[in-house]
């Protein structure tokens, strides 16, 4: 009986202590591409820019070259269908990229590819080639805490910084009952279910991740950006246990 109780015991501490082992993700020194998709289920061309970023999911290439993320923007509900993923925040998102030169204008689906408009995606679709090394950001989240420190090799970038958190849904499933895309079922992956935006002048970030609990497949993206200027810096992200 003892020895039954003792390894009772023993593996319930293997399982406690696998259960709390923290997720790690971290950029390394080169650039990872961030890619910002502005998009809504109101507008009827951005499905397909929704698909190509969906192939991702099962790239080799996805949290350690690129990291896509999809901004749901509210400026089409009007059209009939109010998309359950926009909000101002993600409008304001593009227009700031607008009001900096970073877009030529305002549309979805409308890419931006390390802060920068990417329209080749009408064409052949092939990303730019990242050409620095802007250090290494390196997240760390254990029990819902998120900690953050980035490493930059620019002795010149400044140590207030911004930390974005976006956590990610994927499999999102929804079928569209009016709009431009009515009648259709959309499946999106990167979807941003929750955004935010925390300053240090340390260079290094601990913050509370939200309860977010639908979709069940779940991602983060994190990175680093200026405090008057949210172009990417660097970027890492992965996926995230149903324990985080």
């Amino acid at each position: 009986m003892r020895i039954w109780i003792t390894m009772i015991i023993s593996l319930s501490l293997i399982s406690e202590t696998t259960a709390a082992q923290p997720t790690q993700f971290s950029s390394g020194k080169q650039q990872v591409q961030l890619i910002e998709l502005f998009t809504s289920e109101g507008c009827s061309s951005c499905p397909p820019a929704e698909n190509w970023l969906n192939q991702f999911t099962t790239s080799p290439r996805l949290w350690k070259e690129v990291i896509p993320v999809a901004f749901h923007v509210d400026y089409w509900n009007y059209l009939g269908w109010p998309d359950k993923f926009s909000n101002t925040e993600n409008t304001k998102r593009q227009y700031g990229y607008k009001r900096t030169g970073n877009i030529g204008s305002v549309y979805t689906p409308g890419f931006v590819v390390n802060g920068k408009e990417w329209r080749r995606w009408f064409t052949n679709r092939q990303l730019p080639m990242p050409e620095s090394m802007p250090g290494e950001l390196s997240v760390t989240i254990d029990q819902k805490q998120l900690t953050a420190h980035y490493v930059p090799t620019d002795r010149n970038i400044p140590i207030n910084l911004v930390l974005n958190v976006a956590l990610l849904g994927f499999a999102v499933k929804r079928e569209i009952k009016g709009g431009e895309n009515k009648g259709k079922t959309l499946l999106n992956d990167f979807v941003v279910l929750d955004y935010s935006r925390i300053t240090s002048s340390s260079l290094k970030w601990t913050t509370a991740l939200p309860e977010v609990k639908d979709p069940e497949a779940m991602g983060i993206a994190v990175w680093v950006s200026r405090i008057n200027n949210q172009t990417p810096i660097q970027a890492t992200g992965g996926w995230l246990a149903a324990s985080n």
